[in-house]
């Protein structure tokens, strides 16, 4: 029970960062989101992406026009479990947008 809070609590803060930090008025944005093999980029409207690499759930930031700000960790990403037993991400999939919250698997 205790590894589904973990994941829980790990979850509901990559969510805090997307949804108070990174993406106020994305309403103005007709499709804020893109995506292909390797990553997804959601855009905040108002010159800075969130840019989530999916192998690993790694990430960071850059402007639109593609300049680095903050880049992915190169090795680690999302972790969850136990202190005592983390494990990283395998990968992600963006499950979609709703009321503002982006969602991923």
């Amino acid at each position: 029970m205790k590894h589904h809070y973990l994941i829980d609590k790990s979850l509901n803060a990559v969510i805090l960062v997307l949804s108070v930090f990174l993406l106020p008025n994305c309403s103005t944005n007709k499709n804020p989101v893109s995506e292909d093999g390797e990553k997804i980029v959601i855009s905040n409207g108002h010159g800075i992406e969130f840019v989530l690499i999916k192998k690993g759930y790694r990430y960071g930031f850059q402007k639109t026009n593609g300049t680095t700000l903050v880049p992915p960790h190169p090795v680690s990403g999302l972790l969850a479990g136990s202190p005592d037993n983390l494990t990283q991400a395998e990968s992600t999939k963006y499950l979609g947008e709703t009321g503002g919250l982006y969602a991923f698997e």
